[in-house]
């Protein structure tokens, strides 16, 4: 099955240029859609759901990153294309898989779309062993997970885990005793393994623990023990009501 992919860019032919190398040079990848503005980039990634998203960062009326805060872009993989270095932490904290920077030779960007083939397949071959190896440290009689904080591997207790919080590629596991521990994988992979533990994605920063949340303010923001407010983005809000419904019952 292809990869379904958009590219979104303001400068025709650019995204003309981008679509065309995506096209010919890659028979893993389909184009599914084009845009140009946020608006246009809104509804396209709503509407194709694709799996790669190519996204030049300054759009007319708005940029890339309001686009995805606003929306529920869980598996999606991101390779900026900008002319401004400016934006490399946000696009870090937004997953990028790549941030490449114009004027760019087309060779460069086939290298980019090609290492990401490589690692799609590289995880694919990795994921369902280190799946169920994780999901062991999660049955009920011992519910801890195990990260890898690069120099050892740690044993969290769930429970005392108040919220995890994403840095580029790594993640911050806050613990009810005030100590910090930074698991090398993202809040995405954390986010597969809890979310169906007593945890709930906030927004694309942070997987809170609901057994820390003493408030839900106006189904726009959650407040934890200790007075900290956390802002739900809006492509979370419909899984909060499901926490509601549950918690209802």
């Amino acid at each position: 099955m292809k990869i379904k992919t958009v590219v979104v860019e303001d400068d025709k032919d650019t995204l003309e240029r981008l679509s065309s190398i995506l096209t010919d040079c890659f028979s893993e990848i389909a184009v599914v859609g084009s845009a140009g503005t946020k608006d246009e980039a809104l509804t396209l990634l709503s509407s194709a759901q694709p799996q790669l998203a190519v996204l030049d960062i300054e759009l007319k009326n708005g940029s890339a990153f309001e686009v995805l805060d606003e929306l529920n872009t869980e598996g999606l993989d991101i390779v900026f294309v900008t002319a401004y270095n400016k934006y490399l932490q946000l696009a870090m904290q937004h997953y990028a898989f790549y941030y490449l920077l114009k004027p760019f030779h087309d060779l460069e960007f086939v290298k980019v779309i090609r290492r990401y083939l490589d690692d799609i397949k590289r995880k694919q071959s990795l994921l369902r062993p280190r799946y169920f190896e994780l999901q062991e440290f999660l049955k009920e009689q011992a519910p801890k997970l195990l990260i890898n904080t690069g120099k050892q591997h740690v044993f969290l207790v769930l429970r005392n885990i108040v919220k995890c919080t994403a840095s580029g590629n790594y993640t911050y596991f806050e613990l009810n005793n005030s100590k910090k521990y930074l698991g090398n994988n993202t809040l995405k992979h954390y986010t597969e393994i809890l979310e169906y533990r007593g945890f709930f994605r906030v927004n694309r920063q942070v997987l809170v623990n609901l057994d820390y949340v003493e408030t839900i303010y106006k189904r726009q923001a959650l407040i934890l023990h200790n007075g900290e407010r956390l802002h739900i983005s809006s492509g979370n809000r419909e899984r909060l009501h499901e926490v509601i419904r549950q918690f209802s019952q």
